[in-house]
């Protein structure tokens, strides 16, 4: 379980390896992931995240890691999507 700040705020940082690319496909993907993050958030309860990705995610789809993105944190905070 995610440790909840004392302000009752959401953390989210991002795990972007170098085996993922150039520094151009790396900030591509934290721009992704970013985005993807603000839309989770209101949906999670207040902790710290870090979302990391390995090269594998060159070939998934942006709606795809939406999904895994959001489910993920929902797994790691303990709410049941359906």
């Amino acid at each position: 379980m995610p440790a909840p700040p004392a302000d009752g705020s959401c953390y989210v940082a991002y795990g972007v390896p170098r085996r993922v690319g150039t520094a151009v496909e790396r900030n591509t993907y934290r721009r992704r992931l970013r985005a993807v993050a603000r839309e989770a958030v209101g949906a999670v309860p207040a902790g710290t995240y870090l979302i990391g990705v390995g090269p594998g995610v060159r070939d998934v789809s942006f709606q795809e890691l939406r999904r895994r993105v959001i489910d993920t944190m929902s797994r790691a905070s303990g709410i049941e999507r359906q």
